[in-house]
């Protein structure tokens, strides 16, 4: 099973809206064709080759969602092939708090939980219940750098203790895969162009959490083998 944690499902929403379907293809092409953008965008590169991956709810089952790889490959405005296919489908559940975001958006085919991410006591009841979760999406924040000098203690209650939280579950359960949504914040400022190799320079309580988060996942990964 697969767990998404948002604080914001307004983005979710606006996803599953982009990557509709359109007539006459089979849906998971059509989903892979919306996914990359319209056709006038894929023609007007010369050349692109994309090998990605999305989930999206099942064409077959409205009660399931499906994990679809998808590849694009545009030589040319006549030499175009998006393919997608799926080896199998899915539970999907999404956890949110729903202080900025809308039940509305949540997809057909996902289980939905109202929660907090810094609620441990909520994170061990919901990975009990799932029977652990194989993959684990944490984009759930408060995205307000600025103001985090101002808001330390909430800022690191919601974007570290949230996040250890969900590493410790996944260890746990031995999740297969941990991704974190980390944020460019963790380089500081001045650093242009930015690339990954550089070395952390935060200079705010929000990007002090996202850069703890980091070298806590890499310590997991070392201790426990949790693969993020």
């Amino acid at each position: 099973m697969t767990l998404l944690p948002f604080r914001r499902l307004a983005a979710w929403g606006a996803l599953l809206a982009f990557v509709a379907g359109a007539r006459g293809e089979h849906p998971l092409i059509a989903k892979a064709r919306a996914f990359v953008g319209p056709e006038e965008v894929l023609t007007a590169v010369k050349s692109v080759h994309y090998v990605g991956s999305l989930v999206t709810p099942d064409p077959t089952d409205a009660k399931k969602m499906t994990y679809v790889t998808v590849e694009i490959i545009v030589q040319d405005p006549y030499q175009q092939r998006i393919t997608a296919s799926s080896d199998r489908s899915v539970e999907v559940t999404a956890l949110d708090d729903l202080s900025g975001g809308f039940i509305e958006n949540v997809p057909d085919g996902c289980r939905f939980v109202r929660g907090d991410v810094s609620d441990a006591g909520c994170m061990r009841e919901l990975f009990e219940d799932a029977g652990g979760f194989d993959y684990i999406y944490h984009l759930a924040a408060y995205a307000a750098e600025g103001l985090s000098h101002f808001i330390r203690r909430y800022n690191y209650q919601t974007n570290l203790i949230g996040s250890i939280n969900l590493i410790n579950e996944a260890v746990k359960c031995e999740a297969q895969c941990f991704v974190f949504t980390s944020s460019i914040a963790v380089y500081g400022a001045g650093q242009t162009p930015m690339t990954e190799a550089m070395a952390p320079r935060p200079e705010d309580p929000y990007g002090v959490s996202k850069y703890a988060v980091e070298l806590d996942l890499e310590a997991a990964h070392r201790m426990f083998g949790l693969n993020y």
